[in-house]
């Protein structure tokens, strides 16, 4: 049976996502060595806005690498492959993120609580800026979606941080869940978001597949 020789774009995204996975890994260790603060607060805002700034980046660089669909081996029509293509992109850039949240998170001291709702935020915030970023970039091209995704992220990251305003922390820095809160300073967020960013997604598998065509590449 003859090899593929085909170009292996997905390859190329996860070599391309790979060392940053390692920089997110490293970079978190001298956070060790930081004194914790009394309010943490703001160290958690300041964290998070360091994560999303991380992931929004990683977007950007592996944007060139769907400007063709992937999954040729497949018999999929050209929409399904660019859908796919698109969601694969997301959970490489979701993945890193998890994983560079778990050891700064660890490595600053955090409370098990708050460790855990940083991972949520991040992992929310994720998803939905990586699918904005992608599917504008496809559809209008790239500083329109360096706005959109510029915005997504400033709009998921506020709604966490009028959240820990509201409620606070815990006398021992955790996370205080409080259900009403949620509902009416997060959710409402979380929901808009996750419907622009599906509805962009799907609007963007369904362009012409010469759309792509002639757009300046992100890198």
């Amino acid at each position: 049976m003859p090899r593929d020789t085909s170009p292996t774009t997905l390859e190329d995204a996860v070599l391309i996502a790979f060392p940053w996975l390692v920089g997110g890994l490293a970079a978190s260790l001298p956070l060790l060595l930081l004194p914790p603060l009394a309010d943490r607060r703001w160290e958690a805002m300041i964290h998070l806005s360091l994560l999303v700034l991380f992931l929004f980046a990683l977007t950007w660089r592996l944007g060139s690498s769907g400007d063709r669909p992937w999954f040729y081996g497949r018999e999929w029509s050209e929409d399904r492959r660019r859908l796919a293509t698109a969601i694969a992109l997301i959970v490489i850039v979701t993945g890193v993120t998890a994983l560079v949240t778990i050891a700064s998170s660890a490595a600053l001291q955090y409370q098990p609580s708050l460790q855990f709702l940083q991972l949520l935020s991040a992992l929310d915030i994720a998803w939905v800026v990586a699918g904005t970023t992608l599917a504008g970039r496809a559809l209008w091209g790239n500083v329109p979606a360096f706005a959109a995704g510029l915005m997504m992220s400033i709009i998921c990251v506020l709604s966490i941080g009028l959240y820990l305003a509201d409620v606070g922390l815990s006398a021992d820095q955790s996370w205080v869940v409080d259900g009403s809160k949620m509902v009416t300073l997060v959710l409402p967020f979380d929901v808009a978001a996750a419907v622009i960013t599906i509805g962009l997604t799907v609007i963007a598998s369904r362009r012409g597949s010469g759309d792509t065509a002639g757009k300046s590449p992100v890198v």
